[in-house]
């Protein structure tokens, strides 16, 4: 059986065994939820706001979870 998360937050305690981990890029996501928000503010997506497709790579984090060979 192989595990993974989603996110690695500081807030993740180790387990055994370590959890293989996806984490979305946080400041690119900001960055683009910003971005939309002062759009918005400016009122140049008021009406019908057009459909946004971003793509933002996370960062994997493979772990001994996924069958990862110890050292």
């Amino acid at each position: 059986m192989r595990w993974q998360t989603a996110d690695q937050g500081h807030d993740r305690r180790p387990g055994a065994p370590p959890l293989t981990a996806v984490a979305p890029p946080k400041k690119a996501v900001g960055g683009e939820a910003v971005d939309l928000l002062l759009r918005r503010m400016a009122g140049g997506d008021v009406i019908a706001p057009p459909v946004r497709h971003v793509q933002l790579l996370p960062m994997l984090t493979v772990r001994d979870s996924c069958g990862r060979p110890a050292h």
